[in-house]
């Protein structure tokens, strides 16, 4: 999130009914006969942005923030457990001024709606900046995505047996994994089953998939590195490199392989909205389901394996049961998949493959985990060798900058003690 200059605002078009923005725009929209009131849209000028910190938000008074919890130019790292927010230039708000007055007006049975009347508004002074949460359209910018990646496709009741088997079988394991039983109309009557899927996109499911993702930037940098190099060996065209992608999310890993020309050609995910996102978007993808029943020796083999195995045993923010964590031990399920089909090609497929989680992975259960991490992924490749954790995991790359040589740089020799590893430079 860039915020204009110091000096300066930027004008946007705001549809208060579904609290959308659009813009920044270079003139403002049409006067309306709402104008200003709240019942149509009404321009919106915002001055610089400030970011918050979600950790701080709503929290006591004397537990305090994580530092000072603000950055003018660079948001906090999304994910599903803060609430995310910005401070503006208060600019306007339901009603073009503000009446002082010694009492609050009547209480209505809409009061507080847009549109609904005279919002009551109490404060010490006037506001200097407005906190709102981040909409979901700023999140997926802030991830790197193209405006409209949240969009699903709308589903007809009439659609095609096959969609519909689809989409029943993304029903039922959803069901499954939560431990919901599965409602008979959805199983029996596509209209139905159309009515549900249609109304998968919420904000909420929204805000949910881009915490859990990975920013498009970072996946792109290793996706492209890795499609050029199997190009540059095997002269081969990139759009003959093929993607696979486990535990797929928003589908950042499928994307960044269309951007460097390569082709995805399946993936795997059990969140029903997040699918309909890559189906809309990437429809050639092959869904394949619930990890735990796939057989890496019976799917498509890939020249890059991806996956972003389940975070919350490894991340800070959670209860830090590592590897052996309910949802964080589905590591092993990449692994015997990854394992199966290179068993099943003779070690030829996949010549990458590439794991994406969270910093705390660094430090779960005293670095043991991330010591088992690399030996898995090192062994994948046939060696006998041992990555053994010496201190921290602090001497790995991080935020681009130089550091010590990663483990995979001293067990092949790729760089001396002064010079920045291979994922550095």
């Amino acid at each position: 999130m860039m915020p204009p200059t110091e000096n300066s605002a930027a004008l946007f078009g705001w549809h208060s009914q579904d609290s959308r923005a659009t813009g920044p725009l270079d003139t403002a929209d049409t006067v309306t006969a709402h104008y200003g009131t709240g019942g149509g849209n009404t321009p919106l000028i915002v001055q610089p942005c400030i970011c918050i910190q979600g950790s701080m938000i709503g929290r006591a008074e004397k537990n305090g923030p994580q530092g000072d919890g603000l950055n003018q130019e660079v948001c906090f790292t999304l994910n599903t457990v803060d609430e995310h927010a910005v401070a503006y230039t208060f600019a306007e708000q339901n009603y073009s001024e503000y009446v002082l007055s010694p009492a609050g007006g009547t209480i209505k049975a809409n009061g507080g709606t847009i549109g609904g009347g005279g919002e009551t508004l109490v404060a010490h002074n006037q506001p200097h900046y407005i906190v709102r949460r981040l909409m979901p359209l700023e999140c997926s910018r802030l991830q790197g995505f193209p405006d409209g990646w949240g969009e699903i496709e709308h589903l007809p009741a009439d659609m095609p047996p096959d969609t519909a088997d689809f989409w029943r079988g993304v029903y039922r394991t959803a069901c499954t994994i939560k431990g919901v039983v599965p409602k008979k109309s959805i199983l029996t009557s596509d209209k139905a089953l159309a009515k549900w899927h249609n109304q998968l996109h919420t904000d909420g499911a929204e805000y949910k998939m881009w915490g859990n993702g990975m920013a498009l930037p970072n996946a792109l940098f290793f996706v492209s590195r890795a499609v050029a190099q199997i190009s540059a060996d095997e002269h081969r065209p990139a759009d003959t490199v093929k993607l696979g992608s486990l535990f797929d999310g928003s589908g950042t890993m499928p994307l960044s392989a269309v951007m460097c020309g390569a082709t995805p050609v399946w993936a795997s995910e059990v969140e029903p909205y997040p699918i309909a996102v890559t189906k809309t978007h990437l429809p050639n993808v092959r869904h394949l389901g619930n990890v735990s029943a796939i057989d890496g020796g019976k799917i498509e083999p890939v020249d890059i394996f991806t996956f972003g195995s389940p975070c919350q045993d490894l991340s800070i923010a959670g209860r830090r049961k590592g590897l052996k964590g309910q949802k964080s031990s589905l590591f092993w399920e990449a692994i015997r998949i990854a394992s199966e089909m290179l068993a099943a090609t003779g070690g030829r497929y996949p010549r990458f493959v590439i794991w994406e989680n969270v910093y705390g992975a660094l430090s779960s259960n005293g670095g043991d985990d991330f010591e088992i991490v690399l030996n898995e992924l090192l062994h994948l490749t046939g060696s006998n060798e041992f990555i053994r954790q010496h201190g921290i995991w602090g001497g790995l790359c991080r935020v681009w900058r130089s550091c010590l040589p990663c483990c995979r740089c001293e067990i092949l020799g790729s760089a001396p003690a002064s010079q920045t590893c291979l994922c550095c430079r």
